[in-house]
């Protein structure tokens, strides 16, 4: 569709790494941000005791900051692969075969 309205390919290739950048950013800003506070709201729920107590010593909300750094390259490294699958799919793409319609 883009290619149809004259965009080049660098500039297809500019609005697909944003959006698919921005998704992702932003899904794992949201993600993080979303499991920090939802740990935090259920951790005072599992410090209870068998007997109706709190545990001793109390629970404490630790990140693995390591194992996150792994996953957030991980999806940088699928994002990267996706947008280059993409940037070459449409690379070969005719313009003209895909926008001829055929009369029934």
């Amino acid at each position: 569709m883009l290619r149809s309205l004259g965009f080049s390919n660098m500039q297809v290739n500019g609005v697909v790494w944003f959006n698919l950048a921005l998704v992702v950013c932003l899904g794992l800003a949201i993600g993080t941000w979303g499991g920090q506070w939802l740990g935090a709201i259920l951790l005072p729920l599992l410090e209870v005791a068998e007997g109706g107590k709190r545990v001793t010593p109390p629970m404490i909300l630790e990140t693995n900051w390591s194992a996150l750094v792994v996953a957030y390259g991980v999806l940088a490294i699928a994002t990267a692969v996706t947008v280059i699958a993409l940037a070459w799919s449409i690379s070969k793409m005719e313009l003209q075969r895909v926008m001829r319609v055929e009369g029934g």
